[in-house]
């Protein structure tokens, strides 16, 4: 929260008044892409609105919206003009001095002759000195930045660093120089250690060694096969080889041969290998007999020439070559890309040779070490120990691939052969340090993932950071054993390279400040093979420093107050479940705070079909699970706390020494019922069919099916299935019984299996007086609409619901067509806040809405179940209250739709009587529900209580709180207004259609005949109603201001449109559908149902609510509102063929009837079923 503060003397009665009246104002800034001077305006704007309400204290807003007050910016230009006298007696000014601050952070601007005094005040256990001295630094950048810039220029592109901090950063950036022949390869490299130590040990495996003689004799011979085979300049050769010294031979023959290599893991599946080798276009496959054999086994496995290296001789002579070129590619690795398809990284030689030589330096590797080489050979992790020993005469024991996962024997390994260095994964390398106080090497290199502390040792550990395209490690840091680390940095930039942290627009961000991490120099990728535009795109020109361009990385790092770099996560490692977006790396870091974790993991699995977000964790105790969760529930939001914990002795890692997620376990929900067997049929078909869909062993018949992980979308296919068998059942009857037991009994007299009593699910509205509400409703008939028919305005309006389809666009009819000031209460939601949540809908939706937004409408963080609402708006002047809030769900779990619907209504009735204003509450004509067939089935605005049954949940809470306002109404405590709306259909203008276009019953249904390709010919004359957005909007604000005696309207589109319009309209459209048969209808819908792929998809033609064959749906009349909407200038246009075309075109778009499994990712949606 950033504030700034007011003099407090805008009223003249204490504008000479002695004292301090200072008060805080919040000053709300939204940088946009705008240009400089329409920021300005804006914030101009919004500050002069500020100030006219600068008497609200400012503690009442913190309280009440339970913020904290972060940062306050003041100006004390020209406080005090002269110094005024006393009695003649002059008076001097003292500069008061604080020993403690009173925010977090202050920024004082004084003017001082033609200069600015920025005075920095804050608190030393939040911010370093050299936090704000940077902070200073930068603020003073800007400045001089802003003034000297156009005010047209974009507020984005004005840079808030110096030319003189630019090059310091970049200074800061570099590695150290390191010289060295640039045109050697590392071919040369290792001659000269075949010049030097000809019988000396090179490689060892599992089956022997060779000396350094006899590795550069049988590459030479392998090589002179390869040329043979037409290897020339930057032409790939593939090696899919065991974990042998064999390997190491062919990336010499490769080099030397002027070739690239690509590494291939035999244990990769054979698409993606023949995809790698087709990819590449490798001219050569370097294999064994064995292992080609086996791959045939699992497909064909083709490639132009193949090299079984077990069948040559190599020990034959060759005549020594060497073709490689610093400019030439050396190797090729293909990494995971977004499209599916992996990727090619294309290393030069000059880059490998860069790496290698500080490297090498960095380790202080000698000819007298011994490197185990643990990596999988398919990474570029593996050069660590393929090429760097063989460049300075070391040795190399390539671990055999079962030893590489045997903790326990790859410490007996190195014990046995004295190996002095290893390079593995980060999160290998931290199991290994905490195991054993021991561990008999000299050095350890980590890399991959972040670093966390671990036990003390004697080992030299060494943190580095470096992505594929930039060969291997771009930074690294040594860690210091004496020294308390709150993040382990990944270090200082390699040798000849530059690493700088830039925005988004790819300026240069000052020391200290989180942005992506850009990486410049020699050991920089040729790109993306085959991939021109991704290359252009990730290997940008650098905008500072001339012909050179960078890499830009996706992680987000910063520098710290000792020049070393601190890796922060991925600026993309975001997931988003049931509609929230989650950052894995908040979650996991937090629960590895917690005392006794080690290493912790979270990722998101699917649980019986339903996505479920789970943390795994080692620790070196028990954890208690139900404490951790409580840990994490104080940093931790609801929906970022696991739903499953799983401690495991040892997390699982992938042949690069990664945390294999892929093979994280798939947890189990807990189950807090003790499994009870079926007694009857019904009871052992649905418990069947909840364990089928919920993917579990077995469900007892008490179970419930919500709470062993069932949601509204699983529920549709255990009510297709249950169907399926001929038991009679309906969508709403699993949220009210949920058990196999209550839902047999629930059945069973339908198939005469027992005598037991159907319970009634339906709710029976008699039991009330209603004489009052009649009385009144009597009166809400005005039959002289020209004499006393006085509209009011609607003053200064307070709406609910703004985010949702009709209270967005109530707000945006309101902003445009009307001139008072609109507070909206709005719920953040996730990490948006209230604001940002309804600017970015509003953005979403319409594109004239900026203009008067600002000074117009008033965002108030809250929702109306809050009890306290009146008082938390007591300083608010309110004349109308639009209620549009509501849940729209017709099942949701039990009591939260009450607490919405009827409770929010409540405290919304309480507000409107304490501020005598006007309530216009959106209600549905679907509280007429059903009635007896030998009573009157016409629910007009007269009408409220008919005689109605309902059996849905919903239509009862709105029934209920129209009956709480017309009481009120009645006993003349409240002026009210009821909207009783009908089927909120896309926009008139454009068919724009609501963000949550599942949540729709009528647009469902759609669909569903969309897929079947057929409609029932009998129901082509059956006629629908369907109202336009925007219109309903205009008729509900222009409703709104009609006499209060007037109460219940009913503002619906009073046209009807045949279903045969609507089928005209998608076959015209190019959707075919068939007019068929009641039976060959049935058949179809039948076929499906009995598909499990497809049964889904009958979603909208699922009935919502049983029907008894006594009862009518009631039907709505609105002749009454109708002919008032005439009477104010407003027409409904009847919904023809032009307007359906919109609506499906708009649906279309948004891939609504496309033929996909929609259960994924929209289990949140608000469904209900016609």
């Amino acid at each position: 929260m950033i504030t700034t503060v007011s003099n407090g003397r805008s009223s003249a009665n204490i504008s000479d008044t002695i004292g301090m009246f200072i008060q805080a104002l919040p000053v709300v800034s939204h940088f946009t892409d705008d240009t400089i001077i329409d920021i300005m305006s804006k914030m101009q704007r919004q500050l002069l609105d500020t100030l006219s309400h600068d008497k609200y204290p400012f503690i009442r807003l913190s309280e009440r919206h339970n913020f904290k007050l972060n940062m306050m910016l003041i100006y004390q230009g020209e406080v005090i003009e002269s110094l005024p006298e006393f009695n003649d007696v002059p008076t001097e000014s003292l500069e008061l001095h604080l020993t403690t601050t009173k925010m977090p952070l202050c920024i004082s601007i004084t003017p001082l002759e033609d200069k600015y005094i920025i005075f920095f005040e804050y608190d030393s256990h939040l911010y370093s000195e050299a936090d704000i001295y940077n902070l200073g630094i930068t603020f003073q950048s800007f400045i001089n930045s802003l003034v000297s810039a156009s005010d047209q220029q974009k507020i984005l592109d004005v840079p808030i660093i110096s030319k003189k901090e630019t090059n310091e950063l970049i200074a800061l950036g570099k590695g150290k120089e390191l010289t060295y022949d640039r045109s050697e390869t590392f071919i040369d490299l290792f001659k000269k250690q075949v010049l030097l130590y000809p019988t000396k040990t090179a490689v060892v495996d599992q089956w022997g060694k060779i000396s350094y003689s006899k590795l550069d004799q049988m590459s030479d011979r392998l090589s002179s096969i390869l040329i043979e085979n037409g290897i020339e300049v930057d032409q790939f050769v593939s090696l899919m080889l065991p974990r042998c010294k064999e390997f190491l031979i062919s990336i010499l023959a490769v080099f030397k041969a002027g070739g690239a290599y690509v590494p291939l893991d035999s244990d990769y599946p054979t698409d993606r290998l023949q995809y790698m080798l087709n990819d590449s276009q490798s001219k050569v496959l370097i294999t064994t007999r064995s292992l080609f054999t086996e791959k045939q086994k699992n497909g064909n496995f083709a490639v132009e020439n193949i090299i079984f290296v077990d069948e040559i001789d190599l020990t034959q002579y060759a005549d020594p070559i060497n073709r490689s070129k610093a400019d030439n590619l050396a190797y090729m690795i293909y990494t995971s890309g977004s499209t599916g398809k992996p990727k090619g990284v294309m290393i030069e030689h000059k880059s490998l040779r860069s790496f290698v030589g500080w490297f090498a330096c960095c380790i202080e590797l000698q000819s007298n070490d011994r490197c185990a080489q643990h990596s999988s050979f398919s990474f570029d992790a593996s050069m660590d120990d393929l090429m760097t020993p063989l460049s300075v005469g070391a040795e190399i024991y390539i671990l055999p691939s079962d030893l590489r996962h045997d903790m326990e024997g790859m410490y007996q390994y190195f014990n046995q052969h004295q190996i002095t260095g290893i390079s593995v994964s980060t999160q290998l390398g931290m199991e290994m340090l905490n195991q054993y106080n021991d561990f008999p090497i000299r050095f350890i290199v980590v890399g991959g993932e972040k670093l966390q502390p671990t036990k003390p040792s004697s080992v030299k550990i060494i943190n580095t950071y470096g992505p594929t395209e930039f060969t291997v490690s771009a930074t690294s840091h040594i860690i210091d054993p004496k020294r308390e680390y709150q993040n382990i940095p990944i270090g200082r930039p390699v040798p000849n390279s530059i690493s700088v942290i830039v925005d988004k627009k790819g300026n240069l961000l000052p020391k200290g400040m989180a942005g992506e991490l850009c990486l410049i120099g020699r050991q920089m990728s040729r790109g993306y093979w085959q991939r021109p535009e991704l290359t252009k795109e990730k290997f940008a020109p650098c905008p500072f420093i001339d012909e050179e361009k960078m890499y830009r990385t996706g992680d987000l790092a910063r520098w710290n107050e000792k020049g070393e770099l601190e890796y922060l996560g991925r600026i993309d490692n975001q997931v988003k479940l049931r509609g929230f977006r989650i950052e894995m790396g908040e979650i996991e870091s937090i629960i590895m705070n917690y005392n006794g974790i080690q290493s912790a993991v979270v990722e998101i699995k699917e649980i019986g079909e339903v996505q479920h977000l789970c943390a795994y964790y080692t620790a070196s105790q028990i954890i208690q699970e139900e404490i951790l969760r409580q840990y994490l529930s104080i940093s931790l939001t609801d929906y970022m706390i696991p739903t499953v914990f799983m401690q495991l002795d040892a997390l699982p890692l992938n042949p690069s020494g990664k945390i294999n997620r892929k093979e994280l376990p798939v947890p189990e929900i807990k189950r807090n019922m003790e499994y009870e067997t079926p007694t009857n049929k019904i009871e052992m078909d649905i418990c069947t069919i909840f364990a089928d869909i919920l993917k579990l062993d077995k469900v007892g018949i008490n179970e419930n099916f919500f709470e062993l992980g069932g949601t509204s979308i699983t529920a549709i296919k255990v009510i297709i299935q249950i169907s399926n068998l001929d038991y009679k059942i309906n969508y709403g009857d699993l949220f009210k019984l949920k058990t196999p037991k209550e839902l047999a009994s629930f059945i069973s007299p339908s198939i005469g299996i027992s005598d037991r009593e159907m319970p009634d699910q339906t709710f029976d509205f008699s039991n009330y007086d209603y004489t009052g509400i009649q009385e009144m409703l009597a009166k809400n008939n005005y039959s002289d609409l020209w004499n006393h028919f006085n509209l009011h305005s609607h003053g200064k309006v307070l709406l609910t619901g703004a985010t949702g389809y009709l209270g967005i666009h109530l707000l945006h009819y309101l902003l445009i067509n009307d001139h008072n000031e609109i507070c909206c209460l709005v719920r953040p939601k996730s990490k948006l806040n209230s604001e940002n949540r309804l600017k970015t809908l509003m953005a979403y939706y319409f594109s004239d809405w900026e203009k008067d937004f600002d000074t117009r409408v008033k965002i108030i963080e809250g929702d109306i179940t809050d009890h306290n609402i009146t008082e938390k708006l007591i300083e608010e002047h309110i004349d109308t209250v639009f209620n549009c809030a509501a849940i729209v769900k017709h099942y949701v779990a039990e009591g939260s739709m009450e607490k919405v619907n009827i409770d929010g209504v409540s405290n919304l009735i309480s507000l409107c009587e304490a501020k005598e204003a006007m309530l216009i509450h959106i209600s549905t004509y679907s509280v007429g529900g059903t009635i007896e067939k030998s009573k009157s089935s016409i629910f007009s605005e007269q009408d409220f209580y008919i005689g109605q049954t309902t059996d849905n949940e919903y239509v009862k809470t709105k029934f209920i709180a129209e009956r709480i306002i017309l009481q009120h109404v009645a006993d003349k405590k409240l002026k009210a207004k009821i909207m009783r709306v009908g089927n909120l259909m896309g926009r008139e203008s454009d068919g724009e259609f609501q963000i949550n276009f599942n949540s729709n019953a009528f647009v469902n249904s759609l669909k569903s005949y969309k897929i079947l390709n057929a409609f029932p010919l009998d129901h082509m004359t059956s006629s629908v109603e369907l109202s336009p957005i925007d219109k309903v909007a205009e008729a509900i604000a222009l409703l709104a201001k009609t006499p209060q005696n007037m109460t219940v309207f009913h503002p619906y589109n009073n046209y009807m449109v045949n279903m045969a319009v609507i089928m005209n309209a998608f076959n015209e459209y190019g959707y075919k559908i068939d007019i068929v048969s009641n039976d060959d209808f049935s058949s179809r819908v039948k076929s499906m149902r009995n598909d499990p792929e497809k049964s889904i998809f009958l979603q909208g033609l699922i009935h919502a609510g049983r029907l008894d064959d006594n009862l009518l749906i009631v039907e709505p009349e609105n002749n009454y509102t109708t002919q008032i909407l005439y009477r104010l200038g407003f027409y409904w246009n009847p919904p023809h063929k032009d307007y359906m075309n919109k609506v499906i075109e708009m649906l279309d778009r948004l891939a609504f009837f496309d033929e996909y499994n929609f259960t994924k990712n929209i289990e949140e949606s608000n469904l209900f079923y016609i």
